[in-house]
């Protein structure tokens, strides 16, 4: 038997009898539907579980499902959205890297900047005038104040990165080439100088200090990839434009670099009173190992501790996101110890959902790690700010950044997440959502294709023309080459290959346009359109979501009808309302009957909803043509028994049976007409329902359509005369 129907199961006390509750056919499915809608509601087979109750379950759960994720989204978005200022944090840095990396250096006859460094005179030159000119507002005045309002908030610090001088012996030569007596080696953990160097003022030893005694990180936005350690020279906040710029020139003087520097870094922090902005700078020069300079510069732009309401109600709101978050989890748990691991991660969704709160635990350790620092600095002794940097900006900076780089990363997979309810709007998005889903299977095996192809292209530019193209420099770089490539973005790009290798680099070039861009790029959009043709043609088959959608649109229909008479001052009692929900569907009924039909010109492929109603529709209609014959025959056997009949008119079985054929013909041509029906005549898929208050209402057992006045029923009109003969023969009887 169905194990889903109200029948107690055996070997159980029967269940007591319900209240009886259209299912809406649902007991029509077959039993695989059944099941599926069932663990769609969260319920198992049981006897006081029944497939109306399962229903009932799922479209409550559903619509709190819905509501409070777009509640989420609120939460989300808002949190996000105030937390991070981005569009003050955008003006502000944009204006301190113009006047860091754009000011031009003094006294040459050309144009030279930070980027344009190359050189130790170079580099000297900008520590020597640039920099004090951006820090010291006043020829005269100590580390105060940068751009009017910009309060230094540390001592600058100037760090070295050296390496140890080796043995000729240990240099990679060849036989041809004589041994050299000194070696610098490239940089490295092992590597590294730990000797005292000179520093500021003169007769000062600098010792080597580690990252841990300097209380800086790693660093690895440049070439190499840097320990926090080296040799610190920290500038005091007393410190003069006057006695800044003698130190640079001590320092260049006594050749502070040499072939065994490495690495210099520059480091200030500054802090906005208006916006609250605290803006780490860091200027990189790398010694590179075949004597040049690498110029690497890093802004960060971050904000430390709750100072206002706005940052108490923010962080409240991101701590309300997180616990919606620990709920979700929950909630997903619950789903998984019901289906099984094995029905559970056949869902996709429910690796969409693991995704999602994997990202957000990433950002909370981040954002954990970056306030339990942030609330130890705000804390701390003030006092050594101003003789040394105790605090790595940096770095900190750097957490910030992690912190928003996964929330951006996570805020696309929150709101794919929401497109998933979109098929509870309408069956065209229900469409689009299924198509989505249905091909993500094949386009996760296309994008693993492509995308080895795509790599396969990038070694080979890489390989071939990463000497001599500055573009494919690096697999890095040739990647990107290479997307740009796919973004249709082809200027530049085929003169610089085809100047180092005539043959191979068009015959890349061309094969990769042809293959990616105009081959497999354009597979994607295939692989969607045949998805997308096949669910229209197979229709919808989630039935828990047409009849949610249903159900919705029904209480969304009822709630905007009560805006409507509150607002618009239309009439609102109860006799009013009947009168225009009849008039209104009468209004319907005429528009239908006016218009004319128009054939069309799509396929003329049958629903099987659309039949099976239409057999049923025929049915009714065989029931009425039987109670019609029926009454004519008591009409028959009337008029006999009155003597209407005359014996020489009397026909045999076989007259009568051809005087009811006859009948069963005028039956036909029959108008009918709707008129209103009541309690005790309605068509045969409404019933009369009782509300809880004691209000009568119909229902629709098909359509889902409630509705307070009696349905319309069809009855016959008979013509004029015949009603005339009829009152006559009547008369006569009396």
């Amino acid at each position: 038997g169905n194990e889903f129907s109200n029948a107690a199961v055996s070997g159980a006390a029967p269940a007591a009898p319900a209240v009886p509750v259209d299912d809406g056919g649902f007991g029509k499915m077959s039993q695989e539907v059944q099941y599926q809608l069932m663990e769609a509601a969260g319920l198992k087979p049981g006897p006081n579980v029944s497939l109306a109750l399962a229903v009932d379950k799922f479209r409550r759960e559903k619509t709190k499902e819905v509501l409070l994720y777009i509640f989420f989204l609120f939460l989300f978005t808002t949190s996000t959205y105030l937390q991070r200022d981005v569009t003050d944090a955008h003006a502000y840095l944009t204006e301190v890297k113009t006047s860091i990396l754009d000011e031009p250096f003094p006294g040459l006859t050309y144009r030279k900047r930070f980027e344009d460094i190359r050189t130790e005179d170079d580099l000297w030159l900008y520590l020597n005038n640039v920099i004090p000119n951006y820090l010291f507002e006043k020829s005269d005045g100590a580390i105060d104040f940068v751009l009017a309002v910009n309060v230094v908030v540390q001592a600058p610090r100037l760090r070295q990165v050296r390496v140890k001088k080796l043995p000729g012996s240990s240099c990679r030569l060849v036989p041809r080439i004589d041994e050299i007596e000194t070696c610098f080696p490239p940089y490295s953990d092992a590597n590294q100088e730990t000797e005292p160097i000179f520093g500021w003022p003169p007769g000062r030893m600098i010792p080597y200090s580690t990252s841990t005694d300097l209380n800086t990180a790693w660093y690895g936005t440049g070439i190499l990839a840097y320990d926090g350690g080296g040799y610190a020279l920290d500038f005091p906040l007393n410190t003069t434009r006057n006695e800044m710029v003698a130190a640079m020139q001590y320092l260049r003087q006594n050749r502070w670099t040499d072939t065994q520097t490495r690495a210099l870094f520059f480091d200030f922090v500054m802090f906005n009173p208006m916006e609250r902005f605290f803006l780490s700078c860091r200027l990189l020069f790398e010694f590179l190992p075949y004597g040049r300079i690498h110029t690497v510069p890093s802004f960060r732009v971050m904000r430390i501790g709750l100072d206002s309401n706005r940052d108490y109600a923010v962080f409240v709101l991101d701590g309300m996101t997180y616990c919606m978050i620990v709920y979700y989890i929950y909630k997903d748990f619950q789903t998984w110890q019901f289906l099984g691991g094995a029905r559970y991660w056949k869902a996709k969704w429910h690796w969409l959902n693991w995704i999602i709160y994997s990202i957000f635990t990433v950002a909370a350790v981040f954002k954990l790690r970056y306030w339990l620092i942030s609330f130890q600095w705000t804390r701390g002794d003030p006092s050594l700010d101003a003789t040394q940097a105790v605090f790595d900006f940096e770095a900190h900076g750097w957490t910030y950044s992690q912190i928003w780089n996964w929330t951006a990363f996570n805020s696309i997979f929150v709101w794919l997440k929401a497109f998933g309810y979109f098929k509870y709007v309408g069956d065209r998005m229900s469409h689009l959502a299924s198509t989505v889903i249905q091909a993500s299977n094949d386009i996760s095996i296309f994008l693993f294709f492509f995308g080895l192809v795509v790599f396969a292209y990038t070694q080979a530019a890489h390989t071939a023309f990463g000497t001599d193209v500055a573009s494919h420099r690096s697999l890095a770089n040739s990647f990107f080459q290479h997307c740009f490539i796919l973004m249709r973005k082809f200027e530049g790009q085929f003169d610089p290959v085809k100047e180092i290798n005539v043959y191979l680099g068009p015959i890349l070039l061309i094969s990769f346009e042809m293959l990616c861009v105009f081959g497999l790029s354009r597979l994607t959009i295939a692989i969607l359109s045949k998805h997308y043709a096949n669910m229209k043609d197979v229709g919808e088959d989630d039935a828990m979501t047409v009849e949610f959608r249903t159900t919705m649109y029904r209480r969304l229909g009822r709630a905007r009808h009560r805006f409507m008479d509150f607002f618009l001052w239309r009439p609102r009692d109860d006799v009013a309302m009947f009168r225009q929900e009849r008039d209104r569907e009468m209004e319907a009924i005429e528009d239908r009957e006016s218009k004319p039909k128009k054939r069309r010109k799509k396929d003329l492929g049958l629903d099987p909803a659309a039949v099976r109603a239409l057999q049923k529709h025929l049915t009714h209609v065989q029931d009425g043509v039987q109670v019609l014959q029926d009454k004519v025959g008591k009409l028959y056997k009337r008029y006999a028994a009155h003597g209407l009949v005359h014996d020489d008119e009397e026909e045999d079985e076989g007259d009568v049976a051809n005087q009811v054929q006859a009948f069963e013909d005028e039956i036909k041509e029959v108008k009918t007409q709707p008129v209103p029906g009541n309690k005790t005549v309605l068509p045969p898929t409404w019933r009369v329902m009782e509300g809880d208050d004691g209000s009568i209402f119909y229902f629709n057992v098909e359509t889902r359509k409630v509705q307070w006045d009696p349905p319309m029923v069809m009855s016959a009109v008979a013509p004029a005369e015949e009603v005339i003969e009829v009152q006559d023969l009547e008369e006569e009887e009396a």
